[in-house]
């Protein structure tokens, strides 16, 4: 179904054999709200076992009353709320989303995290002192879906030793804000299939995409994009292009992309399907999406307006949407930020986390 982009500067970083993913749920994502609420758990992925004091994740969020101390409270956790450590940290220089982040850990006492296994569920609320509204829409790792399922998230960092594994640090300029990074930049994929990790620093793009239409199975994957120019440059269009990564449920028959609306023009958009030669998790096929010259540039501040698009098979076979890394599984239909559709300007990976082996 859907896909959606941001662009912002990030770097890979690899644990030799070390991998872990995070996921979450909200079970009440009211806003504003008088707490934050968030459940995760956290999978070894890898082939190592990972002591769990060495682990923190972060949730990153907009503090709506810096003047009110803020508390963090664990009300269960698998390994035992008194083996979560937590501090709240704020960012000399606010990103779009954030400008504050709460980092979570672990004690010693909660052990190790062997492969194959996950720490079970964590469940976390952030409030502040006098319980005044936060507005959790407004930030970077806020949940939105209301399916209450845990699924992979990457606006929830995470950390070993202090090196980013998992997910995409927030980036950008906030609202009357300046441009800044909240921490050590990083990214938490592999990069499995011809993007390089880098960007030039004056250029930010962020794309979001909702679905008017996320059925699976399905016959067609739909996904509605916004591009958006958060740096201080102008991006000719013709030099960027986004990948839309899923697992092709018909192998032996022709993909089609079409291109039903785009205010930049629907002949001026460009795709290509590349199957992957090592199938990676939740992905054996990305469609690339991408611009002609006549497309033009995209200024400082503004956007592409939106971009309309569907996948099917050529014989309009059923397409299991949900077992899709890129996959938009949130049924609001309102245009939010992702991080599992990665972009790219010059090839170069600028925003999102590649799905991993």
């Amino acid at each position: 179904m859907l896909s959606l982009l941001s662009v912002i500067v990030c770097s890979s970083v690899a644990m030799a054999q070390q991998a872990l993913t995070i996921q979450d749920r909200s079970h009440d994502n009211d806003s504003p709200d008088t707490s934050l609420y968030a459940d995760y758990e956290l999978f070894d992925t890898g082939t190592t076992t990972v002591p769990l004091s060495s682990v923190t994740f972060r949730y990153w969020f907009v503090n709506s009353n810096p003047g009110d101390p803020l508390v963090f409270s664990c009300d269960y956790a698998a390994v035992g709320c008194a083996n979560i450590a937590s501090t709240f940290v704020s960012l000399a220089t606010p990103v779009a989303g954030a400008d504050t982040y709460a980092q979570i850990g672990f004690t010693a006492a909660a052990g190790s995290l062997a492969p194959g296994a996950n720490t079970g569920e964590i469940q976390t609320r952030i409030h502040n002192v006098d319980y005044a509204e936060q507005f959790g829409a407004n930030d970077y790792s806020f949940i939105s879906d209301e399916s209450f399922v845990y699924k992979n998230t990457t606006t929830i960092t995470v950390y070993v030793n202090g090196v980013l594994v998992w997910g995409v640090e927030p980036t950008g300029t906030p609202a009357g804000g300046a441009t800044g990074s909240g921490g050590t930049s990083g990214s938490g994929g592999a990069s499995g299939s011809g993007g390089t990790t880098g960007a030039a620093p004056t250029t930010s793009l962020q794309v979001q995409d909702r679905s008017h239409d996320n059925d699976s199975p399905d016959t067609t994957l739909y996904a509605d994009y916004e591009l958006f120019n958060t740096g201080a440059t102008a991006i000719p269009l013709s030099s960027v292009t986004f990948r839309y990564w899923f697992v092709n449920s018909n192998p032996g028959v022709p993909l089609v992309f079409a291109c039903d609306y785009a205010q930049v023009g629907a002949s001026n958009i460009t795709s290509t399907f590349v199957g992957l030669a090592q199938p990676l998790n939740l992905a054996d096929t990305y469609v690339q999406i991408g611009f002609s010259s006549a497309a033009g540039s995209l200024g400082a501040s503004q956007n592409t307006g939106e971009i309309q698009t569907r996948v099917f098979s050529a014989n309009f076979a059923p397409q299991v949407g949900a077992d899709d890394y890129s996959f938009i599984s949130d049924e609001s239909f309102v245009y939010k930020p992702t991080t599992t559709v990665t972009a790219y300007i010059d090839g170069v990976l600028v925003w999102g986390v590649e799905p991993q082996p």
